[in-house]
């Protein structure tokens, strides 16, 4: 969920909290030339994954929801729902109230900056009424946020030109129990501008069992920002990297993800 691109502070979340719920979202990208900012405000739903309870949250609510899910209000849990439903790998997290940093991965000197910055940046609204209408349970109508409206919306916003300039084909596939699990990597991958040129399932892969992520790089020379940007995106996870194209299937991808466990 969190990673580090080129020690340098990118991408990240500002959660401004009222109270007990959040009152907005905001995805930050902070770069030299410009800072960008999506944001999503209390009162827009969104939909929600690998949840067992709903599909869809307000995001005034997800405080709530991660408490039903994890047994405590969980902003990690938020987190990875926010960079599930961008696309947008996750480097820094602030929480924010009355004006106040009242929470981040960061020092605090680092958090206010970034606030600073955030502060004097163009920010993005989501026009969320433009989103696709879903029937809820209780049979209320919402405009629902997803990963392609996102993607539609604002399609180039976060995209690294250094990935860009490498030009690897990835292949991504799915070894776990985990349904979709691929799919929802490889909209991150392209919407930071990887190339994802195929996205599958694949089996026979025991003897990297003790593994997560199991990574084939044609070379790593050429190809290493893209290859650093993927490995940080699956951190405190068990990640090998093999130099030889995998025996049991036929792959032509400059770079290859086998997806062992989530």
């Amino acid at each position: 969920m969190f990673y580090n691109f080129d020690d340098t502070k990118n991408l990240g979340l500002v959660l401004k909290l009222d109270k007990e719920s959040i009152d907005s979202i905001n995805i930050v990208s902070i770069s030299q030339k410009t800072n960008k900012i999506i944001k999503f405000e209390g009162s827009d739903w969104i939909q929600i994954y690998f949840s067992n309870n709903f599909d869809y949250s307000q995001v005034s609510e997800l405080t709530k929801l991660s408490l039903l899910e994890k047994g405590k209000v969980d902003f990690c849990w938020i987190t990875e729902q926010i960079s599930l439903i961008s696309g947008i790998p996750v480097e820094f997290v602030i929480l924010e109230s009355s004006n106040k940093v009242v929470g981040s991965n960061y020092s605090l000197r680092e958090a206010e900056d970034i606030i600073k910055a955030v502060n004097k940046a163009k920010v993005t609204l989501l026009d969320s009424s433009k989103a696709d209408v879903v029937e809820l349970p209780d049979g209320t109508k919402k405009h629902i946020v997803t990963f392609n409206f996102i993607k539609e919306s604002v399609p180039d916003i976060f995209k690294f030109n250094e990935v860009a300039k490498e030009q690897a084909l990835i292949e991504i596939y799915n070894a776990s129990n985990s349904v979709g699990y691929a799919q929802f990597v490889s909209n991150k991958f392209r919407m930071i501008g990887l190339d994802v040129t195929r996205v599958g399932n694949a089996s026979d892969f025991g003897e990297f069992k003790e593994y997560d992520v199991v990574i084939y790089v044609s070379d790593i020379g050429k190809f290493k920002s893209s290859y650093m940007l993927i490995k940080s995106f699956f951190v405190n996870k068990r990640i090998k990297v093999v130099s030889e194209r995998f025996k049991n299937m036929v792959t032509t991808g400059d770079i290859v993800v086998i997806l062992v466990s989530r």
